[in-house]
């Protein structure tokens, strides 16, 4: 009887700790982030150039974990707050997609731009100890998919310099592309360390088309240099 019960309790020991031990397995070295990117983001010229702003200021939070020794993923929301711009385009240019200036005329043109572009994808990890300021650097690359979203808006106020109500432009466009990111990580304690990253998304796929014809916005893809702090859990 009491080796019956012995047995029952080891049992049930087992079945409580199955799920905390293939946890400890599957979710390697977990962490959280946060990061801010300079991000080069340029339009073809006449569908968004020289109409919008380039350059914006990213930001982002982002968590990972591995599961395997070298293998893992990584998921993040990286957004881009709205940008302003007002421009003077010429002969030779035109909004996204309108109609090129003729010689002489020249047009104000108003103009925003904002997106996210959460993401997830599995990234390669190697661990390199190092005997200079950091305890040890990790080296990741990482290939995924963002799903984008951008919106954008233009309106012309101005027109051979006379003031001009002109129609209200919407570019409203989400799409998976492609991302690859290059991270190092550089631990300056156990758990804390720095992040220094470039990454790439095919945003030359995203084309916005307009609420009003013509109108149509064509990216090009889009680079980005980052850099933020980093928090495993080990």
């Amino acid at each position: 009887m009491l080796n019956l019960k012995f047995k029952s309790l080891a049992a049930a020991s087992l079945i409580m700790l199955a799920p905390n031990a293939f946890a400890m397995n599957l979710f390697r070295d977990p962490y959280l982030g946060i990061a801010a990117i300079q991000t080069n983001q340029r339009f073809e010229t006449n569908f968004g150039d020289p109409v919008f702003k380039k350059n914006p200021q990213d930001y982002s939070v982002f968590a990972g974990f591995k599961f395997t020794k070298y293998f893992g993923i990584e998921g993040g929301y990286e957004w881009q707050p709205s940008k302003s711009k007002t421009t003077v385009i010429t002969a030779g240019q035109s909004t996204p997609g309108g109609n090129i200036l003729p010689a002489g005329a020249f047009d104000t043109v108003n103009s925003s731009f904002k997106g996210t572009l959460p993401y997830v994808g599995l990234f390669a990890e190697y661990d390199q100890k190092c005997p200079w300021v950091f305890c040890w650097i990790k080296w990741q690359a990482l290939v995924g998919a963002s799903f984008t979203h951008f919106i954008g808006k233009t309106q012309v106020s101005a027109v051979d310099g006379v003031p001009f109500a002109g129609r209200l432009f919407y570019y409203d466009k989400s799409k998976a592309v492609v991302l690859v990111k290059l991270a190092s990580t550089g631990f300056v304690t156990r758990n804390l360390g720095v992040r220094l990253f470039v990454d790439y998304r095919n945003t030359s796929t995203v084309n916005m088309q307009a609420n009003f014809t013509p109108g149509l916005i064509k990216m090009k893809d889009t680079w980005g240099v980052g850099l933020g702090l980093l928090w495993q859990f080990c």
